[in-house]
């Protein structure tokens, strides 16, 4: 993989991001960047985009996070793009975002990659290779 490239699981992960990021101008900003492409990397955050983002005020929802129908790996995603999104955590359950637990799982190469499209000017030098 390439500086500059994204690192995508799969097609519907690409396809995902390309259409939220382009949907709207404001869209491309970064922290809609890393919250679309985390969201995108799961089926279930896929579908369930409506109840995780509020496309009218272009906010996170965050009583999405306590739908029943998420799973271990859907949380992690939804905790880590509601924190890079707006700093947001859970109240008293702030350590379910730490890195301690975020990171420590397969999906921990697109985690990165958030981070690397959330904070671009300040990471850009790094990049994911296989």
């Amino acid at each position: 993989m390439e500086k500059g490239e994204i690192l995508f699981a799969n097609k519907g992960h690409e396809l995902f991001y390309q259409k939220q990021t382009e949907s709207k101008r404001y869209f491309r900003h970064p922290k809609f960047k890393a919250f679309f492409y985390l969201m995108g990397l799961h089926k279930e955050t896929r579908k369930h985009i409506g109840e995780l983002f509020d496309f009218k005020n272009a906010a996170i929802r965050p009583d999405g996070l306590y739908c029943d129908w998420h799973d271990t790996e859907s949380l992690t995603l939804v905790r880590l793009g509601f924190n890079l999104f707006k700093g947001w955590t859970e109240q008293k359950l702030e350590f379910l975002s730490s890195p301690h637990y975020l990171f420590d799982s397969r999906l921990a190469p697109y985690l990165v990659q958030a981070l690397l499209l959330r904070y671009p000017y300040r990471l850009n030098r790094y990049s994911l290779t296989t």
